[in-house]
């Protein structure tokens, strides 16, 4: 069974020492570590787990970026290898947490690395818009835009 629950210490660590492979490689082209995780959800405005029987999943949340007169809100997820098990989880709730999250923040955006194929994928299908990858890592490596607004 699937539900959602706040970010304790221990399993954000959990999510770290079991965190998926592209996730590993998408933060390290950012220059960030497994381990930052715990920073991000400190800085997060919204941050929630999603367990399967109890087994942390996925970690969601959205960071406050830009200027006080401008502010952004960049949304992220990073996934433990248990989320393989469960992608239908993901798939049917992921729409669903896009949308309410726009009913608070009205537009969201952040950067994908190039080379995640099945996150550009994904953000996709949720109904981001994906710009042209451009060099954004601390090496040069290449990140799409994504960004989506609400309607109406």
């Amino acid at each position: 069974m699937l539900r959602y629950v706040s970010p304790s210490r221990e399993k954000v660590q959990r999510i770290i020492d079991d965190m998926r492979e592209g996730d590993v490689e998408e933060l390290a082209a950012g220059g960030w570590a497994p381990e930052d995780l715990h920073q991000f959800v400190q800085g997060a405005r919204v941050c929630v787990i999603a367990e399967v029987n109890r087994v942390p999943c996925a970690i969601f949340g959205v960071t406050k970026t830009g200027t006080l007169l401008n502010p952004r809100y960049s949304p992220w997820m990073l996934g433990a290898t248990e989320l393989h098990k469960h992608p239908r989880h993901l798939l049917s709730e992921s729409k669903k947490i896009v949308y309410t999250v726009l009913n608070e923040f009205e537009e969201l955006e952040n950067w994908v690395y190039e080379g995640s194929e099945s996150s550009v994928r994904w953000l996709t299908w949720l109904g981001f818009t994906i710009e042209a990858p451009v060099p954004v890592g601390p090496e040069g490596q290449k990140f799409h835009k994504f960004w989506i607004k609400k309607e109406g």
